[in-house]
């Protein structure tokens, strides 16, 4: 199993695939200012719902949060947010050769 970590400012996102790509579980949390809390309650959480079930292989990390959680849980691989993105859109169609990063800001009241 593989686990990828996306850690934002505003979201925090957690993956857990296995190497034929499926989704064997996944986590969004708001990040909160608290980027390695976050980390670590997606952590706890994927780690209830499958347990023992998984053995992770390899790790890596995206977002402006990437350094500071590729230490915190050993990533073996970091990417800039542009560069995962490029990497996923060759492997889906190898005939990309634009990628158009739209991002949306949520403001509280």
């Amino acid at each position: 199993m593989y686990l990828g970590v996306d850690v934002g400012s505003i979201s925090t996102n957690l993956v857990v695939i296995d190497s034929d790509r499926n989704v064997i579980a996944k986590r969004y949390l708001m990040t909160e200012g608290r980027p390695l809390e976050a980390v670590k309650r997606g952590l706890a959480e994927i780690g209830e719902e499958v347990g023992a079930l998984i053995d992770v292989v390899g790790a890596g990390t995206t977002g402006s949060g990437r350094y500071l959680t590729a230490d915190f849980i050993g990533a073996d691989i970091v990417r800039n947010e542009i560069t995962a993105q490029a990497e996923a859109a060759i492997s889906i169609d190898g005939d990309v050769d634009t990628i158009f990063e739209i991002g949306v800001r949520i403001q509280s009241t």
